[in-house]
């Protein structure tokens, strides 16, 4: 499928530099995000250094993985964002990177590992308590998170079911949205290793993003990061504002041993092309085997904008087989 270019590809914003109200960049004039929130591709990109992760002169902030980046696609892209929290695409980066109106952002992305012995299960009924506690362990130590942040998403993302698919197309225990995790290179999103290993990469970069106001965090972790920085702190969202009060209560009941997790598969595995929403006006078709649902999508050079429930997130073409009217 073809798709014309969207609004996107021509967006431009006009705003007052008062009205920013970036009140999520106390200390830093950039945003960085590690992995698959909205982006925008860069006809000309280049690779982070590897370390620290510096803020230039410019305003630009640069989050960087773990390891080096081995490949074109995991050298990550580079894009705008003004008030409305939309990417914005460019070749003129001369117009916008000392623009106060905008902030730039630049991803790099980190293919999850998993340990070997997690390999050889060929379900999530094989996994046990023990196994989840060292999944949580491991990855919270690799991205710098508190076991007790991870074990509280969670709790309130699945309830520890690896089954769980959520109204818009999220899935697995730490309910990963197809394109998000295709961007990590998770291949079983159904998979408890798999799915926390992306989970924790995930959550550790808003976190980054955020400059680790865990709040804000949590908030980007349900609406989506753009949402976050559309409204300049939590965006005024009912279900947004009882997520984050209820997983940080969680997290404090799990860092004090007043709550213990309990891993119970529920219900039979969902098929990969599942979809919870009967009718869209786009399926999304990944070359995992899974499908998205999406209200809305712009094709531009590199990646499609995929819009699902007001959120956007930015998918890589080669990940994508095929792209539906619904």
């Amino acid at each position: 499928m073809s798709l014309p270019p969207g609004p996107l590809s021509r967006y431009s914003l006009r705003m007052r530099h008062a009205a920013l109200g970036w009140q999520i960049g106390r200390r830093c004039a950039g945003v960085a995000l590690g992995l698959a929130v909205t982006a925008c591709p860069l006809l000309a990109q280049e690779a982070a250094p590897e370390s620290p992760a510096p803020v230039d002169p410019k305003g630009t902030i640069t989050i960087l993985a773990p390891r080096k980046p081995e490949t074109a696609n995991q050298r990550g892209v580079t894009y705008y964002i003004g008030e409305s929290g939309r990417p914005l695409l460019t070749n003129r980066h001369e117009r916008y990177r000392n623009n106060p109106e905008y902030r730039v952002v630049h991803e790099v992305f980190e293919p999850i590992v998993v340990p070997g012995r997690f390999k050889f299960y060929t379900s999530a009924e094989k996994y046990t308590d023990a196994d989840i506690g060292y999944l949580v362990e491991r990855y919270a130590a690799k991205y710098g998170l508190e076991e007790s942040l991870v074990y509280a998403v969670i709790h309130a993302e699945s309830n520890f079911n690896p089954h769980a698919v959520s109204r818009a197309g999220a899935r697995g225990l730490m309910q990963l949205m197809p394109g998000t995790a295709a961007e990590m290179n998770v291949e079983d999103v159904f998979d408890p290793a798999q799915n926390i290993a992306g989970g924790a990469q995930y959550l550790s970069r808003l976190l980054r993003t955020f400059d680790n106001d865990l709040s804000l965090a949590l908030a980007g972790y349900n609406a989506g990061p753009n949402a976050v920085l559309k409204h300049g702190g939590i965006p005024p969202f009912a279900e947004t504002k009882a997520y984050v009060k209820r997983v940080e209560d969680l997290a404090g009941k799990y860092a004090k041993n007043e709550m213990s997790p309990h891993y119970r598969v529920s219900g039979k595995r969902p098929e990969s092309g599942y979809l919870p929403r009967e009718k869209s006006p786009f399926v999304v078709y990944f070359k995992n085997g899974y499908t998205q649902s999406a209200d809305n999508v712009t094709e531009e050079v590199t990646h499609y904008f995929i819009e699902s429930y007001g959120r956007i997130d930015s998918i890589r073409k080669d990940l994508v087989t095929k792209i539906e009217k619904g």
